[in-house]
């Protein structure tokens, strides 16, 4: 846990302009326990005594997921969402990207990616099997999205108009 940008030992803050805090929700991914929020950031813990269990993102092939090789800049849902009868993790993660680089330039680009869970048991130095990104859109506007819904055919996504500007993100 990282508070007003003061780093402990357990996790690692990754720059000045972004804070490590993800206490937004609890997953199991397979029987792998994560906190996550609404950046692309999973700290696995333990459990039983709550402590964290290596870095951001650590519990995924840094080589090999899609999401983690992002970074931990980037947005996602802050709501994920878990299909309990196919065992499959979903989420929404956004990349954001300055305005005015040419014409066929679009500020955010959104991924829905999905987790199958395996049922194996995967020790404390194993990492968990890729994500899979599902589905990619570009937008003009990069929206802020908390929530998104599943249908067994669809994924609903609503752009609010609450909108990002990378430059003026970074600048603070």
């Amino acid at each position: 846990y990282t508070d007003h940008g003061k780093q402990d030992s357990q996790v690692q803050a990754k720059g000045d302009a972004f804070m490590v805090n993800p206490m937004v929700n609890l997953w199991k991914f397979d029987n792998k326990y994560m906190t996550t929020t609404d950046q692309n950031l999973y700290i696995e813990f333990d459990p039983s005594t709550t402590t964290a269990m290596g870095d951001v993102n650590a519990a995924f092939d840094q080589e090999t997921d899609p999401i983690t090789k992002k970074g931990d800049t980037a947005l996602a849902a802050a709501h994920p969402r878990y299909d309990r009868y196919l065992r499959q993790h979903y989420n929404i993660e956004m990349d954001l990207k300055p305005k005015g680089m040419g014409k066929l330039h679009k500020p955010a680009t959104y991924n829905l990616w999905r987790y199958n869970e395996t049922g194996k048991e995967y020790s404390s130095d194993e990492t968990l099997p890729p994500r899979e990104i599902i589905a990619t859109f570009d937008s003009d506007d990069a929206s802020y999205v908390h929530s998104f819904a599943l249908s067994e055919k669809y994924v609903v996504m609503v752009q609010c108009p609450f909108t990002y500007d990378l430059a003026t993100l970074m600048r603070g």
